[in-house]
């Protein structure tokens, strides 16, 4: 079992993952426990709902090798400091105000609505400040219509964090060309980690039609303690 501190300090008690079905669950006092079971890992999935914790969300990873090809997308550019506070508008309407996207920080037994909105707010700070992300925008006549954001967590390896595409951009493949721009602008050969949530079947198909493998899928299950 490891603590995250991240999640800690932002949550205002220990924020503990576990990393194996022996931890000492039982021992912990006034805690957030986080558990990721592995699909394929049925026993501990039954486990985790005998100890009470509740099923908050699941997650599928793909993995992808690429290399940036060059493009041309006249729309598309690197996100500046100055795009910083349309790209916070866009995730507060994308992710909070959107009745239509659920994750587990919406679950209002571990969240409240402010606490979610923070957390996706300093999510996109946080990436955008880093020096190993890339950030890069879409725009039309009226702004910024959307934004993709990509990490180096090792080396080669990157993975998409953030996103967002205000409803009357949807449909004219931003994520997908944003992406591509963000591949050519690293300019090398790297493997490209995206997720989302099971249930998200059309995101699924457009990442399967793109050829991407499937790395992980995943239960997550929290318990307060």
């Amino acid at each position: 079992m490891k603590i995250n501190e991240w999640m800690s300090n932002f949550y205002g008690m220990p924020w503990l993952e576990i990393e194996d079905e022996n931890d000492a669950i039982e021992d912990q006092k006034k805690c957030l426990l986080e558990w990721r079971v592995p699909v394929q890992n049925i026993s501990s999935f039954f486990s985790a709902q005998e100890k009470n914790f509740d099923l908050v969300e699941s997650s599928i990873l793909f993995e992808t090798k690429v290399k940036g090809l060059p493009v041309e997308f006249p729309e598309i550019s690197l996100a500046t400091d100055d795009d910083l506070d349309e790209m916070l508008q866009i995730t507060h309407k994308c992710m909070i105000r959107n009745e239509m996207v659920y994750t587990r920080f919406k679950n209002s037994r571990y969240f409240t609505i402010e606490q979610c909105d923070e957390y996706y707010q300093l999510s996109v700070k946080n990436n955008f400040f880093d020096k190993k992300t890339v950030s890069v925008v879409s725009r039309d006549n009226y702004g910024i219509n959307g934004f993709y954001m990509l990490k180096e967590v090792n080396g080669n390896v990157f993975k998409g964090v953030m996103t967002g595409v205000l409803p009357h951009a949807r449909g004219k493949r931003l994520h997908i060309k944003m992406q591509q721009f963000s591949f050519a602008f690293i300019d090398r050969s790297i493997t490209v980690i995206n997720s989302t949530q099971l249930n998200n079947f059309n995101v699924i198909k457009n990442h399967m039609k793109e050829g991407r493998n499937i790395s992980k899928i995943e239960y997550i299950f929290y318990l307060k303690k």
